[in-house]
């Protein structure tokens, strides 16, 4: 396997999967493929093949790559068991790189050295006892995550949850705004400073789009983030 994406309902997983899909040209395998597909098009993400999840077999994909979406589902469904456990390799160090960033509020500067995000979203700390690695939380209020929302901007820098972006969003106007989550849309979009308007992210707007700092750049930018919010 060489890649999967878990998160909470709401979370962006189902987009990333879609995306995902779409580099790599997989098969989606959904519950509903008139939904799933009409999602994929509110996101910009166009061309991809749909199987429902009982279609899947020999016939319908033979010889593709799939993305399955809520695998937990398609075993039941399938073959009317329920999931409990399953086992897979993953490189941590890879994950931890391409999935969040790490600031430390004291030190004024993101950190990379053994500090990972928990399932619940608290961070620990790795750190060499007697007894080998062991885990320990820090202090939350010190450390703070950013998840890197799985899209790059026309630079190919990677664009994090708290970022300033750039944007063209037509031919003679630029707006600067503040990436954030919308729940209603569940998806990434780009708050604009000086409106209320918001511009929803994706690969399709890609070369329009340019990371120009964080939000921990600027104080006063910062408590105008932590006050707005979709």
């Amino acid at each position: 396997m060489e890649k999967y994406i878990i998160g909470e309902n709401s979370s962006g997983k189902t987009r990333k999967m879609l995306e995902e899909a779409k580099k790599s040209g997989a098969v989606v395998v959904c519950k509903n493929p008139y939904s799933m597909e009409s999602k994929a098009n509110n996101y910009g993400i166009f061309g991809l093949k749909f199987v429902r999840y009982e279609e899947m077999n020999a016939d319908t994909i033979c010889g593709e790559k799939v993305a399955i979406d809520e695998l937990g589902e398609f075993f039941e469904r399938c073959f009317g068991v329920k999931l409990d456990s399953f086992t897979m390799t993953i490189d941590w160090k890879e994950v931890n790189y391409v999935s969040y960033r790490v600031y430390d509020k004291k030190k004024k500067k993101f950190v990379t050295d053994n500090i990972f995000l928990t399932p619940d979203g608290e961070l620990v700390e790795s750190k060499r006892s007697l007894f080998g690695n062991k885990l320990t939380f820090v202090d939350q209020d010190r450390y703070v995550y950013q998840k890197y929302i799985e899209l790059d901007d026309k630079n190919g820098t990677p664009i994090y949850m708290g970022d300033y972006l750039k944007a063209q969003v037509s031919e003679d106007r630029e707006i600067n705004g503040l990436v954030t989550f919308s729940t209603e849309l569940s998806s990434y979009v780009i708050l604009s400073f000086n409106t209320d308007e918001y511009f929803t992210l994706g690969e399709s707007v890609r070369e329009f789009i340019e990371v120009s700092g964080n939000v921990f750049d600027d104080l006063k930018k910062k408590k105008w983030y932590g006050n707005k919010s979709l």
